[in-house]
């Protein structure tokens, strides 16, 4: 079925938000291991993948307006055709009946960090900002307050997304995106269950010294680096960034946090890195580094061409799905509040599914009636040829 580019890279978008969830239940079983060490696989892991790509690929040349080929980083035109919501393609990537990019410039391991302008510097930044000091800020809030304070701080991230895609990817903000992240933040604190929620069993007592009064204040930054990674993915979409550049962008930065705050900090929170001794360890870290990757990569995909602030959404919905996992999985009992989260969050899902399927109609009307008009068009002009 033929649905529009948006939409197929929100569906690409919550798919990616499910395997996240499921890498983090890969996660939770690999036990004993500092997760630092495991960025490190992961890096390693999606790196191998990437430069296998990236020898294969060529990078993407995007047609300027008067139809010359081969001028990347267009903005005008690229940001018409990535947002334009009408264009009807399969989910499948075939059939797009606009897109005209094709594959004929350099192969990508010749500029694995894009071409140098604006184009390298989104996509280092990107790397940066989600390798580097994001995954600090994620690290350190983890470890250093209660988690569920942790994963209801970092996931209001969706805030910060929409009022910035306004104003650095002009994206409008309609009454509906407020609701929807309204409900979307609520529904993400109920299920992570703060501290300051108060309904912890006894058996969840929370310890003074696991209140860091910086690891709030890591946990907000780490919110907000999460906003700008979605922010400069899409960036990188109205350029003709490759996906394989943004992937390899996070492995460099992955790599050298990972090794710079496992050696330094890490050591102090979870110790040294230890060497995998059993095939379960290594079935875990498996997992966690081909699911994540897998998801990495349909984030990394259909962010480019996604509304930011509607990526943000849909991405931070992992929290449901990584809750479900925890009911049937680790057999976690289910709470009133909890529940009442997970109504909230598909109660927002629902409401952005609704918008795009009244869009999808919407556009598929105003085509229906431009083809008509030009039909009737062409119709009056064969009647005047014939008076004449």
């Amino acid at each position: 079925m033929a649905i529009s580019r948006e939409s197929c890279g929100l569906l690409y978008i919550l798919i990616s938000a499910i395997l996240y969830s499921i890498a983090g239940a890969f996660l939770k079983k690999s036990t004993g291991i500092p997760s630092t060490e495991l960025v490190f696989f992961r890096a390693v892991f999606q790196g191998f993948f990437v430069i296998l790509g990236m020898l294969r690929f060529k990078e993407e040349s995007l047609p300027s307006d008067n139809g010359r080929e081969g001028q990347l980083g267009n903005n005008e035109y690229s940001r018409q055709e990535m947002t334009d919501g009408d264009s009807p393609i399969n989910c499948s990537g075939h059939g797009d009946t606009t897109s005209t990019t094709t594959h004929d410039g350099t192969l990508l391991i010749n500029v694995p960090l894009g071409r140098p302008g604006r184009e390298r510097n989104v996509v280092v930044l990107r790397g940066f900002v989600g390798g580097g000091f994001g995954f600090v800020c994620y690290f350190y809030s983890i470890k250093s307050l209660p988690l569920g304070d942790a994963i209801a701080l970092l996931s209001v991230y969706p805030v910060y997304t929409i009022f910035m895609a306004k104003f650095f990817l002009d994206e409008s903000i309609t009454r509906s995106h407020i609701i929807v992240t309204v409900l979307n933040v609520i529904g993400g604190t109920l299920i992570a269950g703060p501290s300051f929620l108060s309904y912890k069993n006894g058996d969840d007592v929370i310890h003074n010294d696991q209140y860091n009064p910086l690891g709030y204040i890591t946990a907000l930054v780490g919110g907000f680096f999460a906003a700008c990674v979605i922010i400069l993915i899409r960036k990188a979409g109205t350029l003709g960034v490759h996906t394989l550049q943004l992937l390899f962008s996070w492995c460099c930065f992955g790599l050298i946090s990972s090794i710079v705050f496992g050696f330094t900090l890490g050591t102090l929170v979870e110790g040294m890195w230890v060497f995998p001794s059993d095939r379960e360890s290594w079935f875990y870290i498996f997992g966690t580094c081909a699911v994540g990757t897998l998801a990495h990569g349909f984030l990394n995909y259909a962010g480019r061409f996604a509304p930011a602030g509607l990526c943000a959404l849909v991405r931070s919905t992992d929290i449901l799905w990584a809750y479900m996992i925890e009911v049937v999985i680790f057999e976690e009992s289910p709470r009133v509040s909890t529940i009442a989260g997970v109504v909230l969050i598909l109660a927002s899902l629902t409401m952005i599914a609704i918008e795009k399927i009244r869009d999808e109609m919407g556009a598929k009307s105003y085509n229906l009636l431009n083809k008509e008009a030009e039909d009737a068009t062409m119709e009056l002009d064969g009647s005047d040829l014939e008076m004449i």
